[in-house]
């Protein structure tokens, strides 16, 4: 695989990306507080979104490709016009960080998870905050929406992820299983798979149907070794390890 081309012109780190529908330009956010728009056909940045005051966590586009709206370390939403780069609004009533944000498919309500614990949903008609989710006891990481539009999953730094029912907004269920913060979730076609990726270095794929573990995926060159009772070692040799998959914190 050769990489065909490098974008370059962020003056920090690039924290989310997203493609358009037509596939003819990348977005991407950054922790230098803007938002960029880059031709695909030649690497070359159409244009530069500013008006966060921090970085930026978390892009989404629309389904018509005429909005992005971004989240933010500034505790805010911002709705961007893509024809212009201006942005039309911005959506305050988180109390700390947005770190994640997905799209309803019908285009009428956008959902926001943060570092206050909460998820939130916009109406897209006025802006306003329909609703708060709480029970995550930690940083809300990561979100995503089922196909059918009747569940939203978060991933929290609190090791777990919750299934939410968007009717009355309870929490249906609570997986539990990873080891460290879950930083991305992913839903299969058809919902009946959920995959979520975590800082404990681990894949796990979960049966949507009864909500078990079917497997996880550990992909460190010596996961599964579960090499015990190693003594003497010293801390670089045991972070190594570590890092390898040979040993376990524990």
């Amino acid at each position: 695989m050769t990489c065909r081309l490098t974008f370059t012109g962020h003056q920090n780190s690039v924290w989310t990306i997203a493609l358009s529908g037509d596939e003819r330009s990348l977005y991407s956010g950054s922790g230098d507080k803007t938002i960029k728009e880059w031709d695909l056909a030649d690497g070359t940045c159409r244009q530069t979104f500013t008006g966060h005051q921090n970085w930026v966590w978390t892009i989404a586009l629309s389904g018509d490709g005429r909005s992005l709206y971004s989240g933010s370390d500034d505790r805010t939403i911002k709705e961007w016009d893509l024809a212009d780069g201006r942005c039309r609004r911005t959506f305050t009533g988180d109390e700390s960080w947005v770190m994640t944000i997905a799209l309803s498919r019908d285009g009428r309500s956008l959902y926001s998870g943060s570092g206050d614990k909460t998820m939130k949903e916009w109406d897209l008609e006025d802006g306003s905050c329909r609703r708060t989710f709480t029970g995550d006891q930690s940083l809300v990481l990561t979100i995503a929406l089922s196909g059918d539009g009747r569940s939203l999953y978060s991933g929290s730094h609190d090791r777990t992820i919750k299934e939410w029912d968007l009717a009355d907004g309870r929490c249906r269920r609570t997986f539990t299983g990873h080891q460290s913060s879950v930083e991305a979730i992913a839903l299969s076609e058809d919902g009946r798979w959920l995959y979520s990726g975590s800082n404990d270095d681990t894949i796990k794929e979960w049966d949507m149907m009864s909500g078990e573990l079917v497997r996880s995926i550990d992909p460190r060159l010596c996961a599964g070794a579960k090499i015990a009772n190693v003594k003497g070692l010293t801390p670089a040799q045991t972070e190594s390890l570590l890092a390898l998959g040979a040993i376990s914190e524990d």
